[in-house]
């Protein structure tokens, strides 16, 4: 058998999708069908090629958006050429037909987006109609596959979760932030705690904050302390990391500059003393203030605007800085307001918990704690690998929670790394209903 692998085609139009035509030469498995309007299928594709067989696998198959002339075509090569990907789409046909937002998108300027090749895996085509309401779940690359928390998705996933908001921007842009279902991290910068000791019950991420952007987190929880010299650092409650402040903030603007409308949360949520003087709140303010000067999306010029009047107006202004004490400054935004589940230790108490917020959801920012509360013999990481994927489950599109979040907050977001997932998919459709 050769390599293989899932393809899901999701049509979310308002017309059948009508295959025309489908070729292919030496693979083993390549075979399309018409896909109904609001609806998905998944498809098996195998190539000829193993690992220890060479073969120039190849194969197309166009579909046509029935009674229009828009279609696009679906290619598969192999071998690999350099910098090549093995499954691809050919959206020229689609090119004068403005009211449809696809993924893969193509450069701009070209026709051709890149689907990859994950095997074993699952990679997905979508294709939205404009002003259309959207029913069907949305399933995006790696929904089918374990992924190590360690591990690098395989190309274009990283691509596509370090820029969904920009992936999706035609579809999205008439969202506000508090309508968005949004994917973010608890304790966001305790991967690398200083206590050795006791680091299993501090650390709640396995990643610097600039790769939890790139894997798609837009929401970071931190807690600042402030030591006896007067600098700050990320901690968990009393217990310090070797993450500085001025590194925190060094990796939000070095992942801002690589980007065009990927919009960060920072709730500052916790403010500890470590030293034997009063916390500075000033002094902390300043930095941020110089550190994120020209980046700061004020909540004058954010709250309650489309995504789309953000984009168009506030450039690299595309970091929200929440406040979560007394005293913020003019353009802070208030903080987000985290609903801890106290004493919920098992799944049924964390579900109930959850779902007692999402019959009377909070207004503003919001963001549902969907960890188990840790323990001496349950610390954060082995209650994430207890509830995935059972919290994925939860806010699956569609669901009672992908159509209420604002935040969904996890811990060790690898683990249940379909929080991303689920949290574009609730976006998705919410703005699809809209």
């Amino acid at each position: 058998m050769g390599m293989g692998g899932y393809l899901w085609l999701v049509n979310a139009t308002s017309t059948t999708l009508k295959l025309t035509y489908q070729h292919s030469y030496q693979m083993n498995t390549w075979a399309f069908k018409n896909i109904s309007a609001q609806s998905m299928e998944r498809f098996y594709i195998e190539y000829n090629q193993t690992v220890v067989k060479s073969s120039d696998d190849a194969g197309e198959a166009t579909f046509q958006l029935d009674g229009t002339s828009a279609s696009f075509q679906l290619q598969v090569r192999y071998p690999y050429k350099s910098g090549e990907c093995g499954l691809k789409v050919d959206w020229s046909g689609l090119k004068s037909a403005g009211r449809y937002a696809v993924f893969p998108p193509p450069p701009q300027g070209e026709t051709i987006g890149e689907l990859g090749w994950f095997h074993n895996g699952s990679l997905s085509l979508l294709i939205m109609e404009k002003a259309v309401k959207n029913t069907v779940s949305t399933v995006l690359p790696g929904s089918d596959s374990i992924v190590n928390e360690n591990s690098t998705l395989p190309y274009p996933q990283t691509f596509l979760y370090e820029k969904w908001m920009d992936y999706y921007s035609d579809v999205l842009g008439k969202l506000t932030l508090t309508e968005m279902t949004l994917p973010g991290t608890h304790d966001a910068g305790t991967y690398n705690p200083k206590c050795g000791i006791g680091a299993r019950w501090i650390r709640t991420q396995s990643l610097p904050l600039i790769q939890q952007l790139q894997f798609g987190i837009r929401v970071l929880d931190l807690r600042i302390g402030q030591i006896s010299s007067g600098d700050y650092l990320i901690v968990h409650d009393i217990w310090r990391t070797s993450y500085t402040l001025a590194a925190a903030l060094k990796e939000v603007t070095d992942f801002v500059d690589a980007t065009d409308k990927e919009i960060v949360i920072l709730d500052f949520h916790r403010f500890d003393k470590l030293g034997d003087k009063s916390y500075d709140y000033d002094k902390l303010k300043a930095q941020i203030c110089s550190q994120l000067n020209g980046y700061i999306l004020s909540v004058q010029n954010g709250q309650g605007k489309p995504l789309q009047e953000i984009w168009q107006t506030c450039g690299k202004k595309r970091v929200v800085v929440a406040w979560n004490t007394s005293n913020p400054d003019s353009y802070m935004w208030p903080g987000v307001n985290q609903r801890w589940y106290s004493h919920a230790d098992s799944k049924t108490k964390l579900y109930n918990a959850i779902k007692k917020d999402m019959e009377n959801p909070p207004t503003g920012l919001w963001a549902s704690c969907s960890f188990m509360e840790s323990s001496a013999l349950h610390p954060p990481n082995k209650n994430a690998s207890n509830t995935d994927p059972t919290i994925t489950l939860w806010y699956f599109g569609g669901s009672a929670f992908c159509e209420k979040a604002n935040i969904i907050s996890a811990d060790f977001f690898r683990k249940c790394s379909n929080v991303v997932q689920a949290s574009i998919i609730g976006s998705l459709l919410k703005a699809g209903a809209k």
